[in-house]
C-alpha cells in the first residue's frame, strides 16, 4: 500500500465531530506518514494571503533589530512565532 493510499484509509477513519485539528492530525501522523507530513505541515504553515505574509517580514525585521543580531537563526524564528502570536491572541 503506497503512503497516500494508507493515509486515506487513516483519514477516513477520523471523524468529522473530532476535536482533533488539521495540523495536529499531521503532527500525530509524523511517523506514519513522514514525506506526507511533512510536505502538509509545510503547505498548512503558508500565509493565505499577502498581508500574513507582509506581517511575517515586518516581524522579522523587529526581531532582527541591532539587540538581536547575537541569537542564533532558530532563536531568533522562535522570537518571531512568540511575537507573531502573542499579538494575534490579543486581537
Amino acid at each position: 500500500m503506497t503512503a497516500f493510499a494508507a493515509y486515506k484509509a487513516a483519514a477516513a477513519e477520523v471523524s468529522l465531530e473530532s476535536p482533533i485539528t488539521v495540523t495536529e492530525f499531521w503532527f500525530v501522523s509524523c511517523d506514519r506518514f513522514p514525506t506526507l507530513s511533512s510536505l502538509a505541515l509545510r503547505y498548512l504553515s503558508v500565509p493565505s494571503n499577502s498581508v500574513e505574509a507582509e506581517r511575517g517580514v515586518s516581524q522579522y525585521t523587529a526581531a532582527n533589530s541591532a539587540q538581536c543580531q547575537s541569537m542564533s537563526k532558530c532563536n531568533l524564528a522562535n522570537q518571531v512565532i512568540i511575537a507573531k502570536n502573542s499579538k494575534t491572541a490579543n486581537n
